[in-house]
């Protein structure tokens, strides 16, 4: 099996229709699901979970030890450097087996801009979405498993490029 996993940046946008459906298991971050029918959503801060009310039943919730609530799985197994739904996307897709993971919309250290900003209102600043936290997140992942699908390379990416 392999995955898509789709983040928020968005460069998201340019190939959110480009892909066929059905070849991939799809995992979203947050409320991915307005603008593409994925297999699994995943957040990773409370608000957004209380933001999502109605689950429905093609998609399967996935979320951290500390927010689980019904209708929602835990995703158990966190490394210790992940700070966000994206992050966390990518620890799912592992934990369910796919032999390789296509991550689309990961626009760090392009633009702090999300495509899901308008659901972000409960933060007072827009974060970061690049750290030295998530380097050591990157510097733990097996590459070879992993393709950073996006139109231009970005610098951050020359450490994890194969």
């Amino acid at each position: 099996m392999q995955s898509i996993v789709w983040f928020s940046g968005p460069s998201a946008m340019n190939l959110i229709d480009v892909i066929p459906y059905g070849r991939y298991v799809e995992i979203g971050c947050n409320h991915f699901d307005e603008w593409r029918s994925v297999e699994h959503i995943v957040a990773y801060d409370r608000q957004i979970l209380d933001q999502i009310d109605q689950l429905k039943p093609h998609i399967t919730y996935w979320t951290q030890p500390k927010w689980l609530r019904s209708g929602w799985q835990l995703i158990p197994k966190q490394h210790q450097h992940i700070g966000d739904s994206g992050q966390l996307a990518v620890q799912l897709s592992q934990q369910l087996g796919a032999s390789h993971t296509y991550i689309i919309g990961c626009d760090w250290a392009v633009t702090d801009a999300s495509v899901q900003d308008h659901w972000y209102t409960f933060r007072d600043f827009k974060p970061g979405k690049y750290s030295n936290i998530k380097d050591k997140w990157l510097s733990c992942l097996d590459q070879s498993q992993i393709t950073w699908v996006h139109l231009e390379q970005q610098p951050w990416m020359r450490n994890y490029m194969h």
